[in-house]
């Protein structure tokens, strides 16, 4: 029972499809332009127009069986069975799908208003077609369209009261005439809302066979981009360990020619030469650099990160890594300070993270700041230890502050341009902070230099 039920909606839909389908060829309509929910609206528009053109007929037919001498009553329905034809070619001059809903809807209440108007008035049997117009309305068109054969609907039914208030003298059919009308309204009435409901559910459906395959592609999609990611992962580990093989070759023979010339006797061309070494193992260490952070940058990505907290001892920790930006500040002949209050204590971190961080701000205000202060200073807060990396430099705008932590950004593409780097170091330390449950945040004044604070939290992070 239940296949022969889904092969009967099948039929049912093939035929309402070809249909649609045919009056689409016919008036050359075009729909490739049209989204899908307004290509679904308009073949309802057209199932529509098409059924209420054949019960115009009908009614129109049977009436004059029941009452063979022509009446006006005849006339609407007659010639409303016309003009519902003319819908399809007033889509085609329009390109409008709502335009052709307004005047199906104002098309439909005409033929209801007149028919009464003409046959019983108020009480006439066909005003229940105002019911299927809003059906129709609300259904296949907006809420605009509903409310507008709402309000249609309403003004009608408000005319004819009116005239019968008036004591206006309706034509009244006899007794058996109004009952094989009424009957026939009925059935019309619920062939009609069958069929709009079923075209609804129909489209409901279509609608959620959409939702899943959209689903599915979004899966695929992301299924795709999972993999997509663990293989640039793997080749960024792969080419990152063929680059540094190289490259630490590279330094090591530097440092062995360096040794050589400085044996040799002191004049201007071991002098040159020693520059030129010296040029060589800046940019060796330059490309290193690089190729760190695109590696780190992957992990990251691809959650491969190790943390390993350990308990330190932070003014130790600070006063041994003071020592390692001593090369930073020499290159634009910056001053540093170093704050330390006392009991400072121990925190449980990463050390090799933290120290990766609190390098990547310092070498940043070093980097711009030209004879200047670089400061950094540490306090407790509660369960927080805060880090915090001043510099008197160039500073950042509020639109600049905004970007600064995205990946391949810098605070302008100017400053690229000038001061070089790849716009990675500080989304870096940002998501290293974020993994060892801290945040890095930023203050800063344009040509007034920059504050950058990293809080951590006293409680351990977890191994990842």
């Amino acid at each position: 029972m239940e296949s022969r039920t889904f092969s009967t909606r099948a039929c049912i839909g093939q035929c309402v499809r070809k249909y649609s389908d045919y009056v689409i060829r016919v008036c050359n309509i075009e729909t490739s332009n049209l989204e899908p929910q307004e290509e679904q609206r308009l073949r309802m528009l057209l199932l529509s127009s098409g059924f209420a053109a054949v019960i115009s007929f009908l009614m129109g037919s049977i009436s004059y069986n029941i009452d063979t001498a022509f009446r006006p009553t005849h006339t609407v329905m007659f010639g409303a069975s016309v003009i519902y034809l003319f819908i399809p070619i007033l889509f085609r001059l329009t390109k409008d799908v709502f335009i052709g809903l307004m005047v199906f809807a104002a098309l439909s209440w005409a033929v209801v208003f007149l028919i009464a108007f003409y046959a019983y008035g108020l009480p006439s049997p066909v005003l229940s077609g105002f019911f299927v117009l809003t059906i129709i309305g609300f259904i296949i068109g907006s809420k605009k369209v509903g409310w507008f054969s709402v309000l249609l609907s309403i003004l009608g039914i408000a005319i004819l009261y009116f005239l019968h208030q008036s004591n206006y003298s309706f034509r009244n059919f006899a007794e058996n005439r109004i009952i094989s009308i009424q009957f026939f309204n009925e059935i019309f009435m619920l062939c009609m809302t069958g069929v709009l409901l079923w075209f609804y559910e129909h489209s409901r459906e279509q609608s959620a066979q959409l939702v899943d395959q959209t689903m599915k592609e979004l899966e695929l999609a992301r299924d795709e981009a999972e993999l997509a990611s663990q293989s640039k992962t793997q080749f960024l580990a792969k080419m990152s360990h063929e680059l540094r093989t190289p490259l630490s070759a590279i330094l090591g023979y530097a440092e062995l020619v360096r040794e050589e010339l400085e044996e040799l006797p002191a004049n201007n061309q071991a002098r040159g030469l020693e520059k030129d070494m010296g040029r060589i193992e800046h940019s060796a260490h330059h490309l290193l650099e690089l190729i760190n952070e695109l590696l780190d940058l992957s992990k990251i990505e691809a959650r491969e990160i190790v943390i390993m907290p350990e308990r330190i001892q932070v003014d130790t920790f600070l006063r041994d890594l003071q020592f390692s930006i001593v090369p930073m500040l020499e290159i634009h002949q910056n001053d540093f300070e170093l704050t330390l209050p006392e009991d400072l204590g121990d925190i449980i971190v990463d050390p090799f993270r933290l120290k990766q961080i609190l390098l990547n701000l310092l070498s940043n205000a070093c980097k711009f700041t030209d004879q200047g202060l670089i400061k950094l200073s540490v306090a407790r807060q509660g369960d927080c230890v805060s880090f915090y990396v001043e510099d008197s430099g160039i500073g950042m705008t509020e639109e600049q502050l905004i970007r600064v932590f995205e990946p391949f950004k810098q605070a302008d593409d100017s400053i690229q341009h000038k001061y070089g780097g790849t716009g990675l170091g500080l989304s870096i330390a940002q998501e290293l902070a974020m993994l060892m449950n801290g945040q890095i945040t930023a203050t800063s004044e344009a040509g007034k230099g920059s504050i950058f604070t990293l809080d951590l939290p006293q409680t351990p992070p977890k191994k990842v």
